[in-house]
């Protein structure tokens, strides 16, 4: 009896385990869910049987799933999880004795499906002989994500000669195992702390992928400063998002100047100063700047400003005069723009008022001066649409009024002729023709213009329109979280192909990345520097070599910095923290555009080949921005859309190109010397050899260019005539 009972009562603790291990342990979510893959080698071995729970290895008996045997050298297949999963790990089972087709795969947990290598890499087999590559094998991977990615390649790199010649999968199947929610550990048996937002973590060391309000750490353990407005920080750094009104620095600790309110990284007033101050930080009294100043300093200063002017003068002189002597001696050329017949309107980019208190001069003359129909619609509204995604099915539509349509410009072949007569007489013909633009508010702009919206603007006056605007996806509760200062531009034939925006301000930046991550932007141009003529132009969005910035959704690392005579490129790794998927996006900074006037046309040139030849796994939309982001971002979008219409189709309309951009974002191309510069900067781009070599091709086209006859009739030396 007592042994009856004592096996009994061992059944019962072993049942009551199993029961245990179920309530804790994982489940596999892939089960019957959809599946697909990159090809089919017929209709029973499909992409579905890596999920049908099947685990039988020989694929005569239809449990596995096989692409084309020849002619690819890439192949994936990929199951979506119907929703965001938190993964724990991965068993794959593959066709038995097939090791030289599994070798080098690749493994990828994502939450998008841009490219077939979208997401995190969870494991990549680098095996170093055919007997060493697991067919029955799991991969612990504990990330966030809706989509789990088999990848495979014969391509670039070299593969080892005992891999198979052609890229194939024959996965039999395919286990995604979660964690029940809140619940980490290689058994899925420990709570993720409460600090974790939503009692959400990693799962293998229970780190909270994001916080609370008012929490911060790898486990959320911290409470953020009370100088924190809301007590709201960074998750990793602790650091506030902002400050409470009156302090000032990362962890807002320093006490700002005689003002209510200042900027948290540099303590610059944004509010007005206390009566008797006055300064940027409002540290100054009106005494101390009367006391410091020098009875007789206006006699002193004249005389200097008389002196400095007519050096300047006598060098200008010089300056055209040995022009005037090199330009003889060729049979073509054009006048530098902005320099000489240009009248000497010279203005700063932005003109609009920056967003401080106060009223301006420049607020109160941007009126709206189009050319109206009668019924008081602009001529060239007739294409508005509510939001990039309603673009692309409407370009072939009758409403749909383009550049394109009708008669066209003028032929490229006349370019330089047509610019050496416009800038007769000062550039009249140039300057008339400007002012006929349509300019200033020509659409509505009311989201912009909310109280909630106001404090992300740069400037006062420079609003998106609400037909073309960016929309961002909202974050939580907040209804206003959909906003940025961002517009789609049309190219000359394609509808929203480009984003023009502002340079990013201090409570942006992370919109800002927000932008282009929904976007899937490969390439950001930025046109300004940080501090132009002793004014902030654009908050510094980037972090420094080997220090990540972070930001409430981003990390973003940065790999790589080449600086240039002229521009800067920087490659950085963008990793979004809720999903921890990971991008890389390549910033291009051209860093010499003049604080009063116009870029040298051949630098912008050789700065704007060199963005389009960078290469990119991203498909998404170039954002484009200088400062309020219209005029030098208008000439820089209007080079590359003329350029290209111009290669193929021979002929250009400046005037008209400008017009379509105005449709979609308040007075892009902002002053009559940016318009002459874009006819000049097109004459360069059109006469501009493509000369630039790749390193890895240099000595291949060098040859060519050589090729092999008399030293006086190469393409070296014909190249080299045409300097």
């Amino acid at each position: 009896m007592t042994t009856r009972m004592i096996f009994l009562r061992r059944d019962v603790i072993l049942i009551i385990l199993m029961v245990l291990n179920t309530v804790v342990s994982e489940s596999n979510v892939a089960v019957s869910k959809s599946a697909n893959q990159s090809s089919d080698y017929n209709n029973k071995w499909i992409a579905g049987k890596a999920v049908d729970n099947c685990l039988n290895t020989d694929v005569r008996y239809g449990c596995c799933i096989h692409t084309k045997d020849i002619g690819h050298d890439t192949v994936w297949w990929r199951v979506d999880l119907g929703e965001l999963v938190t993964v724990n790990r991965i068993k794959i089972y593959y066709r038995g004795g097939y090791q030289r087709r599994f070798a080098g795969y690749q493994l990828f947990v994502s939450n998008t499906t841009n490219t077939t290598t979208d997401g995190v890499l969870c494991y990549e087999d680098e095996s170093s002989k055919e007997a060493d590559v697991q067919l029955k094998v799991t991969h612990q991977c504990p990330y966030v994500g809706q989509y789990v990615t088999v990848y495979n390649s014969r391509g670039n790199p070299k593969r080892p000669d005992w891999y198979s010649n052609n890229a194939i999968l024959e996965l039999c199947e395919v286990q995604v195992f979660d964690c029940i929610p809140q619940k980490y550990g290689t058994t899925c048996d420990q709570d993720c702390s409460r600090n974790c937002l939503g009692s959400m973590c990693e799962q293998v060391n229970g780190n909270c992928s994001d916080c609370i309000p008012q929490k911060y750490g790898v486990k959320c353990e911290h409470n953020c400063s009370t100088n924190c407005q809301g007590s709201l920080c960074e998750k990793d750094s602790g650091n506030c998002h902002e400050c409470t009104p009156g302090l000032y620095g990362m962890d807002c600790t320093k006490t700002c100047g005689l003002c209510t309110s200042c900027i948290k990284d540099t303590g610059v007033c944004v509010t007005e100063c206390d009566p008797g101050y006055q300064g940027d930080f409002c540290n100054t009294t009106r005494s101390q700047i009367f006391e410091n100043t020098p009875v007789d300093a206006g006699p002193i200063v004249g005389a200097v400003v008389g002196m400095i002017f007519v050096a300047v003068i006598a060098i200008v002189i010089v300056i055209l005069i040995r022009r005037r002597r090199i330009n003889a001696s060729k049979q073509e050329s054009f006048t530098d723009i902005g320099r000489s017949n240009v009248h000497v309107n010279m203005y700063s980019e932005p003109l609009e008022t920056e967003n401080q208190p106060g009223k301006s001069d420049a607020a109160e003359k941007n009126t709206l001066s189009n050319t109206a129909g009668q019924d008081g619609t602009p001529v060239d509204s007739a294409h508005v649409y509510v939001n990039a995604q309603q673009v692309a099915g409407k370009s072939g539509s009758p409403n749909s009024v383009y550049y394109n349509s009708g008669p066209v410009g003028f032929p490229v072949s006349s370019l330089k002729s047509l610019v050496q007569t416009k800038l007769q007489n000062k550039a009249k013909a140039f300057e008339n023709e400007y002012k006929s633009i349509p300019s200033g508010d020509l659409h509505e702009h009311k989201v912009g213009m909310l109280e909630q919206n106001k404090p992300k603007n740069r400037f006062k006056t420079t609003f998106p329109y609400d037909h073309s605007r960016v929309i961002l996806d909202k974050v939580g509760k907040d209804p206003h979280s959909d906003y940025i200062n961002a517009n789609y531009i049309d190219s000359v034939t394609k509808p929203a192909e480009y984003v023009a925006t502002q340079g990013p301000r201090p409570g942006t930046v992370n919109d800002f990345w927000r932008m282009i991550w929904q976007l899937t932007t490969g390439k950001i141009v930025m046109l300004t520097n940080l501090i132009e003529g002793g004014r902030a132009k654009c908050d510094k969005y980037w972090p420094d070599e080997g220090e990540p910035l972070i930001t409430p959704h981003f990390s973003i690392i940065l790999d790589r910095e080449r600086s240039y005579a002229f521009y800067v490129i920087r490659d950085l790794t963008v990793t979004e923290k809720k999903t921890k998927s990971v991008r890389q996006i390549h910033q291009f900074h051209y860093t010499t555009w003049p604080d009063h006037g116009t870029p040298d046309p051949n630098e912008l040139v050789v700065f704007h080949r060199r963005v389009m030849n960078y290469s990119t796994v991203l498909t998404g939309k170039m954002v484009v921005h200088c400062s309020a982001g219209i005029g030098r971002t208008g000439t820089f979008l209007a080079l590359d859309a003329l350029l290209e219409y111009g290669k193929e189709c021979g002929s250009i309309d400046v005037m008209q190109y400008i017009k379509t951009m105005r449709k979609d974002r308040i007075n892009m191309v902002q002053t009559v010397e940016q318009y002459i510069a874009i006819h000049q900067l097109l004459i360069e781009a059109f006469d501009m050899p493509d000369t630039l070599i790749p390193r890895m091709k240099y000595h291949k086209t060098l040859t060519a260019l050589c090729n092999g006859g008399p030293t006086n009739q190469t393409k070296l030396r014909k190249e080299y005539q045409i300097i």
